[in-house]
């Protein structure tokens, strides 16, 4: 049985649209009242979900010190990490195994992504 990521955002409360074929957008606003897209998609056994941008591309000046903060960053992570885009914008990535999913595990991969969108939203001018 594919796995219903709507069913999840709608329980979730947010809304959420299929902007492509299995894959989905969310809107959501920071508690600084700044809004953000997350994107879920199911790939290979696993929902892949993604805040991007979280920060739009740093100068060039900036990425070493940037990359490095990241870096330090995600070793004290768990389910979520920083990575760079395509493009070069800081993403927050979060991927949960498809198989036997539940909600419990949606909702605080969710939670934890929010948490620390709100914490960089928050601290914009010094983080990282």
């Amino acid at each position: 049985m594919p796995l219903n990521v709507q069913r999840y955002f709608d329980r979730y409360d947010w809304a959420a649209v299929e902007v492509e074929e299995g894959i989905w957008q969310a809107r959501f606003s920071s508690e600084t009242d700044e809004e953000f897209d997350l994107f879920a998609l199911v790939s290979n056994g696993w929902l892949r979900l993604a805040v991007t941008p979280l920060i739009p591309r740093p100068p060039a000046n900036e990425r070493p010190r940037i990359c490095q903060a990241l870096l330090e960053a995600n070793a004290l992570l768990t389910g979520a990490r920083f990575a760079l885009d395509g493009e070069g914008d800081v993403a927050l990535h979060g991927d949960l195994p498809a198989a036997n999913l539940s909600y419990a595990h949606f909702s605080a991969l969710l939670d934890q992504m929010v948490g620390l969108v709100n914490e960089i939203s928050a601290n914009r001018g010094q983080w990282p």
